[in-house]
């Protein structure tokens, strides 16, 4: 028995001294080939990692590589899921950012908007160099009966009263700039009007309840709570009616005001 044991460990040592014998004559006479041999050999004991700079689909999924013999694993339905959801999304937005940026140099045509005071107006100031239009999903009074059940837990919903509190506190800095500001909402005149007297908005906020002027300007839209809503973004507009600037996507809506500033200096800069 001992014996059979010694003739196996020296055959096997024999293989290896003659398969390092292959492999430096393989490096000698060809070195791209050794190349390859040691990155087959590296891969089979699976010490190669980042084999391409595409990042994974599905992270957390492949602990390591599978041994010989083993299936490979698959990703779970779920992972499968995420990610498709994630893709459709980043789809989605893209296709908004594309479409508010297509507002920019667009002529809004001749139309009128009903305000909360109940007279109808036009979106474009006449007396002013600039108008600024900015769009918010719906702002509502609390307590009232109009009020949306879930409201603050729509996604980009929230935020509607401070940005129109903060256009109200930062009228002075708008009319120093020859702009005037409209807020824009696809809710009820009566609806806008509960909000604006409970905040004490002192500048015309529209109602495009049917969809005019977002359809004129291809505005982007969601629905919630049975509406059809204007996603948030603001429109900087020069008295030929034509966008000369967008804000879009506004993430944080107080701070969207001090954008708008930015933005007229820009554009009166140049």
């Amino acid at each position: 028995m001992a014996t059979l044991r010694n003739l196996a460990i020296n055959t096997l040592r024999a293989a290896g001294t003659a398969t390092s014998l292959q492999a430096s004559a393989t490096s000698r006479s060809s070195p791209s080939l050794a190349r390859s041999t040691s990155w087959a050999s590296d891969l089979h004991t699976h010490k190669i990692t980042g084999l391409c700079n595409t990042p994974d689909p599905y992270p957390g999924e492949f602990s390591r590589w599978p041994r010989v013999g083993e299936a490979s694993p698959q990703p779970s339905s779920r992972s499968r899921r995420t990610g498709l959801t994630s893709r459709i999304a980043g789809l989605a937005t893209a296709a908004t950012a594309i479409s508010s940026k297509a507002a920019r140099g667009r002529r809004l045509p001749a139309l009128e908007l009903t305000a909360a005071s109940g007279e109808t107006v036009d979106p474009v100031a006449t007396n002013r160099a600039w108008t600024v239009l900015y769009c918010f999903p719906g702002g509502y009074a609390p307590g009232g009966l109009d009020y949306p059940p879930g409201w603050n837990a729509v996604p980009g919903a929230s935020g509607c009263t401070l940005e129109s509190c903060t256009y109200r506190d930062r009228m002075a800095e708008f009319a120093a700039r020859e702009a005037d500001v409209y807020g824009v909402s696809t809710q009820r005149p009566d609806q806008l009007a509960a909000f604006a007297e409970h905040n004490r908005i002192p500048f015309p906020l529209l109602s495009d309840t049917d969809l005019r002027l977002a359809t004129a300007l291809r505005l982007p839209t969601f629905r919630a709570a049975g509406v059809d809503r204007l996603k948030r973004l603001t429109l900087v507009l020069d008295a030929t009616r034509t966008v000369r600037g967008v804000l879009y996507p506004v993430t944080d809506p107080a701070g969207s005001v001090e954008d708008a500033l930015a933005l007229l200096d820009g554009l009166a800069a140049g």
